[in-house]
C-alpha cells in the first residue's frame, strides 16, 4: 500500500503540476491576448487619428480653396466695376475733345452754343461715378475743363480786344491738367490690368 500510497501521491503531484502548468498557460495566453487587444485598439485610435487629421487637413485645403476663389470672384467683380467706370469716363473724355475740337474753330459769335456744350459735359463728368482709382484723374479733368471753358469764355467777351492775349493763359492750363489726366488716367488703368 505504501507503494500505491506513493503513486497515489506522486499521481496527485503530477496532477497539480498539470494543472499549475495549464493555469500559467491559460494566464500566458490571456495575457497574450489582452496584449493583443491593447495593440489593436491603439493601432485603431492611430488610425481613427489619422482620418480625423485627413479630414481635418481636406476641410482647410477646401475652405483655403473657398476663400481664393472668393478673394479672386472679389477682385475679378473690382476689376469689371473699374472698367465699367473707365469706359464711361473714356467716352466723356472723347465727347470732351470732340467739342473742344468742334469750339476751337467756331467763330466767336458762334461760340456760345459751343461753350454751352462744354459747360454740360462738365456737368455730366462732375455726376460720374468713378472707382477710387479713377477720382484723381477725374478731378483733374474737372479742373482742366473748367480752364478750358474759362478760356472760351474770356476770348468770346474779348474785353477791351484782347480775347486772344488773355484767354491764353486759361487754355493752356487746361491743356496741360488735360494732358496731366491722361496719364493718370492710362497709369490707372495699366494698374489694375497688372493686379
Amino acid at each position: 500500500m505504501n507503494k500505491q500510497n506513493g503513486l497515489t501521491l506522486l499521481h496527485i503531484l503530477i496532477g497539480i503540476v498539470l494543472i499549475g502548468g495549464v493555469l500559467i498557460g491559460i494566464k500566458v495566453y490571456q495575457n497574450h491576448q489582452a496584449t493583443l487587444e491593447a495593440k489593436a485598439i491603439a493601432a485603431k485610435e492611430v488610425a481613427d487619428k489619422a482620418l480625423k487629421d485627413a479630414a481635418a487637413q481636406k476641410q482647410k485645403q477646401l475652405a483655403a480653396e473657398k476663400e481664393a476663389f472668393e478673394y479672386k470672384a472679389a477682385q475679378e467683380a473690382k476689376k469689371a466695376e473699374f472698367f465699367k467706370s473707365f469706359d464711361v469716363l473714356a467716352d466723356t473724355v472723347k465727347r470732351w475733345d470732340d467739342a473742344v475740337t468742334l469750339a476751337s474753330s467756331t467763330p466767336r459769335m458762334s461760340l456760345p452754343e459751343r461753350i454751352a456744350d462744354l459747360q454740360k459735359i462738365k456737368q455730366d463728368t462732375e455726376g460720374l461715378m468713378v472707382s477710387l482709382c479713377l477720382s484723381t484723374p477725374k478731378s483733374i479733368l474737372l479742373r482742366s475743363m473748367g480752364s478750358t471753358i474759362d478760356g472760351f469764355l474770356i476770348f468770346l467777351h474779348n474785353k477791351d480786344h484782347m480775347g486772344d492775349l488773355l484767354s491764353t493763359d486759361p487754355m493752356a492750363t487746361g491743356q496741360s491738367l488735360r494732358a496731366e489726366f491722361g496719364k493718370g488716367f492710362s497709369d490707372c488703368k495699366e494698374g489694375i490690368e497688372n493686379q
